[in-house]
């Protein structure tokens, strides 16, 4: 398997006809944990089940998602059914014996390789199915996922800066929007954005932040024109958005007629994944750029505060 690679993963829990189980849970999950980052991430989980169990055919499918480190990368999906019977309904409608799967309940589970730390050539990790009876683990699966190394490796992040129309020309904001491109084959490691604004600006971040994997702490650039605004990561399945809001300086004063840009910068780093290796060693640095212009009222102008 190859990093930003899926694949799907079947496991099936079967039973004799007029079983019942109080309470039937299952969760698939990576055991790997030794590291910063997720090496598998949980995309997907679902199941399909015969007419031998009345009910679950065509119930509405929930499942509970799992974070555990920084990077907010899904490491575990579960799944509740509750009561659970076996009906045998299936051998009623054929005298013969029915399909093999009439008397289970398939799960099937997406994953992807990340390409985080750990997730080298040639190494090997596990996936594990378990089934969870009356709050007792009754089966454990496991499924090794041995790691490739991929032809064309290449990062791509989808950075975006927008700037929406405000009615207060006192006050603007920045939404920086990041997120992997789905033909990127590699993660953004070590990440770091910069705002840069000219020195003409206070830079401040807005109440909320949806960016699980960024660690917001704004720390102005040497020599003023600008501001550090978030470290991290960008991960596959992992997005976000932070807004900035900008004031202008006491001394700024800005004709209505001057269009004002504000530039972002990301910079990522990128592993080597060298057979065998356990401590990280990184590319030379990727820096991807973004401008946008700050959108004023109709007639307004800018002005200090």
């Amino acid at each position: 398997m190859m990093s930003s690679e899926y694949e799907s993963l079947r496991f099936a829990f079967c039973s004799e006809p007029e079983m019942y189980f109080n309470n039937l849970r299952f969760e698939v999950y990576s055991e790997d944990d030794s590291h910063d980052e997720e090496i598998l991430t949980m995309y997907l989980l679902s199941y399909s089940a015969s007419v031998n169990y009345p009910g679950l055919r065509f119930a509405v499918q929930k499942t509970l998602m799992d974070r555990r480190k920084p990077s907010g990368e899904v490491w575990r999906q579960r799944i509740s059914l509750g009561p659970v019977f076996n009906s045998g309904y299936a051998y009623q409608l054929d005298q013969q014996k029915p399909e093999p799967d009439a008397d289970c309940i398939v799960l099937t589970a997406e994953i992807q390789l990340t390409s985080g730390r750990g997730a080298n050539v040639g190494s090997r990790h596990h996936v594990v199915a378990k089934a969870i009876i009356n709050d007792k683990i009754e089966i454990t699966k496991r499924t090794i996922i041995v790691v490739r190394e991929h032809p064309r490796p290449f990062l791509l992040v989808n950075l975006g800066l927008v700037s929406p129309p405000v009615v207060n020309v006192r006050v603007f904001f920045v939404d920086v929007h990041a997120q992997l491109s789905e033909q990127s084959t590699l993660e953004c490691h070590k990440a770091s954005f910069w705002l840069l604004h000219g020195g003409m600006f206070t830079v401040n971040v807005a109440a909320a932040v949806d960016f699980i994997s960024a660690r917001v702490n704004l720390v102005p650039v040497s020599n003023g024109t600008g501001v550090r605004v978030f470290d991290g990561g960008i991960y596959f399945g992992v997005s976000g958005v932070i807004r900035l809001v900008l004031r202008p300086l006491p001394h700024v004063e800005l004709d209505k007629d001057v269009n004002v840009d504000v530039g972002g910068i990301l910079r990522c780093y990128t592993y080597r994944r060298p057979q065998d290796n356990r401590d990280p060693i990184f590319n030379p640095p990727i820096y991807f750029s973004q401008t946008v212009r700050l959108v004023k009222a109709a007639g307004g102008t800018f002005q200090s505060i």
